[in-house]
């Protein structure tokens, strides 16, 4: 717990320094500026908000509204990745539950890790999920792992979820960035370790 805040801590000092570039961000469209280009629907629904967790109006987000039951998934476009290698994923989200605060649903995040072979096929394992408990607001969160020995590309992936007795959610992604550690600064306000 403490390597997460002072990880936390110290990523946060740096995105306040750093100079806002995104040149080291692997996914396309990541900032869902005018739609979901660079991005497959999975399962269930996703559509383009105007919604920008920034407040921009030139920009929007990513949303997976679900009602009744179930879950929508979206994933990037594959990303080529080097095997062993420290990766960053951080976002911008926010999980709305209807009623809301009621036996909430969430969001998650993750990285979908593939083998050798040719790129996002024979898939490896999934990990750095990061959880969006339902909560009013958008909030920052931010996970770094590392590449299997054996993972040759990834994709990230994006999902909603009803759970208990939620009637309906809606997920909002926002500012999507995933790259080699120390490559895409963001203020954090949760940050976990793989």
């Amino acid at each position: 717990m403490r390597r997460q805040m002072a990880q936390a801590v110290y990523l946060a000092a740096l995105a306040g320094t750093a100079p806002h570039v995104h040149a080291a961000n692997l996914l396309a469209n990541s900032e869902f500026d005018t739609d979901l280009s660079g991005w497959s629907v999975l399962t269930g629904n996703a559509e383009w908000s105007a919604e920008d967790c920034c407040g921009s109006p030139a920009s929007g987000s990513a949303s997976l509204p679900i009602v009744d039951a179930g879950h929508s998934i979206v994933a990037s476009d594959c990303v080529a990745v080097d095997p062993g290698a420290a990766y960053d994923l951080v976002l911008f989200a926010e999980t709305l539950s209807i009623p809301p605060g009621f036996l909430d649903g969430h969001g998650t995040a993750s990285v979908w890790w593939f083998r050798s072979g040719e790129a996002c096929l024979f898939a490896s394992e999934a990990s750095g999920n990061i959880e969006i408990p339902a909560a009013n607001g958008w909030r920052s969160f931010g996970s770094t792992m590392t590449a299997p020995d054996d993972a040759v590309s990834a994709r990230v992936a994006l999902t909603a979820e009803i759970a208990g007795l939620s009637v309906a959610i809606d997920a909002h992604f926002d500012h999507v960035l995933f790259g080699p550690t120390g490559s895409v600064p963001v203020t954090l306000e949760s940050f976990v370790v793989d």
